[in-house]
Order: C-alpha cells, then structure tokens, then sequence
C-alpha cells in the first residue's frame, strides 16, 4: 500500500528538480550577460576582476543552494518511502499472524501482539479493545495496552463518545478522548467487523495524531478476523473444560490444576499440604429412577451451588462423572479440611430439594479423601485413594464420613 503523503512528496521533489534547473539555467545566463557587460565597461582592470570573482562566487552558491534543495527533498522522499514501507511490512506481518496464530492463541495474547506491531507503525501510545457486552447495549474495555498498572475494565454505551459512535455507525472516528491516566489526547477508534455486523471496536490512542483514515480502514480489516477467531479459540476452550448441566470445571479442568497444585506440594514438601476430596449424592440413581432425570439434573445442579458456596474462595471445584464432584483444597492441613467438610455438612442439612410439584427430598453426600504424601504423590494416586474411600463410605459408614489416620501430616 503506498499512502498519499509518500505521492505528495514525490510531486515536490520534481517541482524542486525543475525550479533548481531553471535556477541554474537563469543563474549561468545572468552571469554571462554580467560579465559581458562588465568586460565592455569603462571601469578600471582591478574592479573589473573583483566583479568577475563575485560573477563566479554567486553563481557557485546558487548551484549548492539549488544542490541543496534537490537532497533535502530526495532524503524527505526517502524517508516517507521508509515510512510506507514500514506500513506495508506491518500489515503484511498482520496476514502472517493470521496464518500462524488463527484459533491457537488467547484474545489478551493476539491483543499484545497487535499492539506491538501497530506501535511499530503509528508509533501509538496505547490501545484498547472494546467489545459488546451480552446486553448489546455496551462496550466494555476487555483489554489494555499502554497504560501500564492504570488499565481499567470500564464501559461505554453504544453511539456516545468515540468507541460509542465507531460502532453504531461502523467507520473509523478520529477525534480527541480522555485516556484511563486521564489525560485527553488524540485517539482513532476502528471498528472491527465480521460480515455485515460489527463485533468490537479497537481505540488508538496517538501522540501526534492521524490525519489519513485509510491506513486504519485496511489495520481493521487485518486486526478483525485475528481477534474474533481468539475469542472462538478461547469459547471453546473454556466449552472443553465446562460441565454443560452445573457451568462447573470438569473432570479434565481438574486434572490440569491437580497436577499444578501437586508440583507446588512436591517443591515445597511438608511447607504446603494438599488435600484433595471426592464427593458424590447419596442414592443419586434411586432419584434417577424415581423421579426423572431432570430432577436428577436439578439435584446435581443444587448439589453444586451449595457445596461451592461452602468452600474457600482458593479451592477449586469441579464436576467428573455421573453424580461426582471433586474439589482441590490447596494448603489444606486435617483440621482445615474437617472444618470445610463440616461446613459443607451443616450447608445441607435441614435443606430439602424440590422435585416435582408435590415432592421434596433431603440431599445427602458421601465423601472420600487423600492427602498429598501420606497417600500418595502423583495426581492419579490421589485420584484413586479418594475414590476408593468415597466408595467404602457408601458401604461402611451413613452420614458424614472423613477418616484422617495417624500418618496425616498437619
């Protein structure tokens, strides 16, 4: 892409050609007329030779003045040749990330990444993405670059302010905004399309300005399908670890930070203990059988809220297989984790889940546990003694069933 200022200063350095050709031109003719002139005159010898030296003094200074001109503008020729060649590297680079990054990278990664290139080519000072809230009545700031620890989540109402109006009508805004420092500078808000609609907006915060809106078209046709296929990248990824009855982490969300939590255990040994706790629905196939599946799904569904809210905001619930759910309990010594299972215990009593219309049914758990170094150092040993313990619970013991031997260390 060649810009219309590299065309402007074309034009001027053939205009600067031409008048310094015409000023030597008139420069030589002018010095010869003098001189003939100044040769026929009545003056003396010596005068005569000092106006021949000045003659050639002039004239050689008109030829480095006209010399001069002609390099400064071949070197703002070349510089502006620089320029618009350092905008189409960087929007080639925008279709190479596109090859290499499409639906592999996070949105808050790609983001860094655009920002990065697009310093590199408006020599910006800040950036934001904004995207549409599930209202569809705002844009929230989803991601901040440039404004150091000041970035702030904040939001703006669709057709106000510059992102505002970028978006209801789908063309670039250039104007003046008030950045997160607080400060008003100039800003340029792109839309970002998919189709025929509008999904975001991208605001650049400029020091010096913009005053060509095409560059930005074209940066927002680059920069909108490697955002919004980060934002595909990461629904599904966040799909691939979701339970889709209780919202909750699944199994295989729970193995990733198991295995996290018993790295950080095994650097730091008996400094950090590691509990970990299974945990199913008493009779859960008896309400299957009796009721439904779907009070089946609402009993898992009431299971999952109550348990949750019994935990510490550090601990981390998920939901496996059937009517299981397992839970991480991170720094949990025995008396940490007796007090959390009684806590989830006192949750559920007294509470009774409707159903159906007419039917209510008191929900009861059984739960398994191991701790990290007593019963075992890996995530699948840990697994397993708390399965195994959850199903002997079953067999062995009603009520609340929490068995710490001796060798757990506190």
């Amino acid at each position: 892409m060649k810009n219309s200022g590299d065309k402007t200063v074309q034009n001027g350095v053939q205009r600067t050609r031409s008048a310094s050709l015409i000023m030597i031109g008139m420069g030589g003719v002018s010095a010869i007329v003098t001189t003939f002139l100044l040769a026929n005159s009545p003056l003396s010898t010596n005068t005569k030779a000092g106006g021949f030296g000045g003659i050639v003094v002039c004239f050689l200074l008109l030829c480095i003045l006209a010399h001069w001109r002609q390099e400064s503008q071949e070197r703002e020729r070349m510089a502006s040749r620089a320029s618009a060649a350092g905008v189409e590297n960087a929007l080639k680079a925008f279709d190479e990330m596109a090859e290499i990054f499409t639906g592999s990278f996070r949105r808050s990664d790609v983001f860094r990444l655009i920002f990065g290139r697009l310093q590199q080519m408006l020599l910006i000072d800040a950036a934001e993405l904004l995207l549409l809230d599930e209202t569809r009545y705002h844009l929230v700031v989803n991601d901040v670059e440039g404004f150091g620890d000041e970035g702030v989540r904040r939001t703006v109402q669709v057709g106000e302010g510059l992102a505002g109006d970028c978006f209801a009508s789908s063309e670039v805004r250039i104007g003046k905004e008030i950045s997160v420092s607080g400060k008003i500078m100039s800003a340029a808000a792109i839309p970002l399309r998919h189709g025929a609609g509008t999904f975001g907006v991208l605001q650049l915060y400029l020091g010096n300005g913009v005053d060509d809106i095409s560059d930005l078209e074209v940066i927002g046709n680059k920069v909108s399908p490697l955002i919004l296929s980060s934002i595909s990248f990461e629904r599904s990824l966040s799909n691939a670890l979701t339970d889709a009855t209780t919202d909750l982490p699944n199994e295989r969300a729970f193995h990733l930070i198991l295995e996290n939590q018993v790295a950080e255990s095994q650097r730091k040994g008996d400094e950090r203990p590691l509990t970990i706790l299974a945990i199913d629905i008493k009779n859960f196939g008896e309400i299957n059988k009796r009721f439904g599946h779907i009070a089946g799904d609402r009993g898992l569904n009431f299971a999952a809220t109550t348990i949750k809210d019994s935990l510490r905001q550090m601990d981390f619930f998920a939901r496996s297989r059937d009517d299981e759910f397992l839970v991480v309990l991170p720094t949990a010594t025995r008396d940490k984790s007796e007090a959390i299972v009684d806590r989830i215990q006192a949750a559920f009593s007294g509470q009774r889940l409707n159903v159906t219309e007419n039917d209510s049914i008191e929900v009861g758990l059984n739960f398994g546990w191991a701790a990290f170094g007593a019963d075992g150092e890996t995530p699948d040993q840990l697994l397993r003694t708390a399965r195994v313990r959850k199903a002997e619970a079953k067999s062995n013991m009603p009520g609340k069933v929490l068995w710490f031997p001796q060798e757990f260390a506190s």
